[in-house]
């Protein structure tokens, strides 16, 4: 398992720009140390709040995660979960005791038991002084980047003659391309070509031909901001 958790990350590595990202093959930390670094307060167990649809983290089971910290030291295979309504990422130690991280983090990657990898990073590291400050996770990179976003809203209300207060929450999700210091929303496919700077006639026959079909919207968002960095000087 741990050669296809480093396999995942060096792919991740290959595509990063020149500055620092997370790369595993590094292993300069460990879970063990972890709370040294980056402080932790203890996480109660006991609350009096009802879920009853939503979740404000970005998946509610514990997942297997790399961390990298501003100083650059890099910690892997620490079991955590990214709350993203609050911007808080809780952590588990070797005895299972849930902690919520004090220090700053620069950049998460997530690997699911059998699937995908998760990348976000934090808006502190980001040159978009517009950003709404928290975790974004990236989905293409390049001269423009682009990012999704979810924003989480909190709806809550106490039944009568109840003790327990029920929440309910909201997640939308945005696609926001990075470029030169500006932030450009992607809410359509086909206005894309009128939102990204330049390029207008070119990503407008990208988009009405055929190399987006049977991709799904995250998919054609992707393929359209990687093309649009091969137009780009």
């Amino acid at each position: 398992m741990k050669g296809s958790f480093l396999m995942g990350v060096l792919l991740l590595a290959q595509v990063a720009t020149a500055q620092k990202v997370i790369d595993i093959s590094k292993t300069e930390g460990s879970a063990h140390v972890l709370l040294m670094s980056v402080g932790g307060e203890p996480v109660l167990s006991a609350k009096v709040v009802n879920t009853v649809s939503g979740s404000p983290y970005f998946r509610n089971e514990w997942m297997n995660t790399s961390l990298l910290l501003p100083s650059g030291e890099q910690y892997t295979n620490v079991p955590t979960r990214l709350d993203l309504m609050r911007n808080q990422l809780y952590y588990l130690d070797g005895k299972k005791n849930e902690f919520v991280a004090q220090s700053l983090i620069r950049e998460i990657a997530f690997k699911e038991e059998s699937g995908p990898y998760y990348r976000f990073v934090h808006s502190r590291y980001i040159e978009a002084p517009e950003l709404k400050e928290g975790w974004y996770q990236l989905l293409a990179e390049g001269p423009a980047t682009l990012y999704k976003y979810y924003s989480k809203t909190l709806l809550s209300q106490k039944p009568y003659g109840s003790a327990t207060e029920e929440q309910v929450i909201q997640t939308k999700e945005k696609y926001l391309v990075v470029y030169q210091g500006q932030v450009y929303e992607l809410k359509k496919l086909k206005d894309a070509p009128d939102v990204l700077p330049g390029k207008k006639e070119a990503l407008k026959t990208f988009v009405s031909g055929k190399e987006l079909e049977g991709l799904s919207t995250e998919g054609k968002y992707i393929a359209l901001v990687r093309y649009y960095n091969t137009l780009l000087p």
